[in-house]
């Protein structure tokens, strides 16, 4: 059975962020995911906690729309969308939980000359 069952193409980028969104150590955050886990599938319940912790990292404002949104027919702010074509560009997802610590960590290792893990 896969991780994620869901309609469309996950990279494997993807299923990381999405596991990864799934891991928490914020224990009231972690006690919802569990809740939600009983009630819907896992790939709804990575998407609503990438959504959630995207917002904590980025300090969004309410309205503003995160990069795992980019792509759904919503309106997301441009400076958001420059986010998430770096986000691609290197390779990552659009799903990272944290996307300025994803992309860090990236051109960290693009100018050592080896992958981020």
């Amino acid at each position: 059975m896969p991780l994620f069952d869901a309609d469309n193409e996950l990279t494997d980028a993807d299923i990381d962020a999405l596991q990864r969104a799934l891991a928490t150590t914020d224990r009231g955050l972690n006690k919802q995911i569990q809740d939600l886990l009983k009630e819907y599938d896992r790939f709804g319940v990575a998407k609503i906690a990438s959504h959630h912790k995207q917002v904590k990292h980025l300090r969004l404002q309410p309205g503003q729309l995160p990069p795992c949104t980019i792509g759904t027919g919503a309106d997301v702010d441009p400076e958001i969308m420059k986010i998430g074509k770096r986000l691609l560009r290197l390779g990552l997802s659009l799903y990272e939980p944290n996307p300025f610590a994803a992309l860090k960590k990236a051109m960290k290792h693009k100018r050592r000359g080896r992958p981020p893990r």
